[in-house]
């Protein structure tokens, strides 16, 4: 677990799955290890399943795209936390 995350596991994001793209202000890792101690799953590609994209400052442009044809919630890093909070 990255040392950067909490220990602490809360069921917030249970029912979601998300994917990110894009670079954010901590590693990939964290986020994964955000979502998975909020009950949330991670997913590596966009399907019709993915409920969030969690949007970097630059971003992958398939991701991107998938997410918007299959309307998946669009969101950045400030918004995901948010939901954790």
């Amino acid at each position: 677990m990255n040392e950067l995350a909490t220990d602490i596991t809360t069921d917030k994001l249970e029912n979601k799955s998300f994917v990110i793209t894009g670079r954010l202000s901590h590693g990939r890792v964290y986020f994964e290890d955000l979502i998975k101690q909020n009950g949330g799953k991670f997913l590596k590609k966009v399907s019709g399943k993915t409920d969030y994209l969690i949007l970097g400052e630059i971003i992958g442009s398939t991701k991107h795209f998938d997410a918007m044809q299959h309307g998946t919630k669009i969101i950045d890093e400030t918004k995901f936390l948010e939901m954790i909070e």
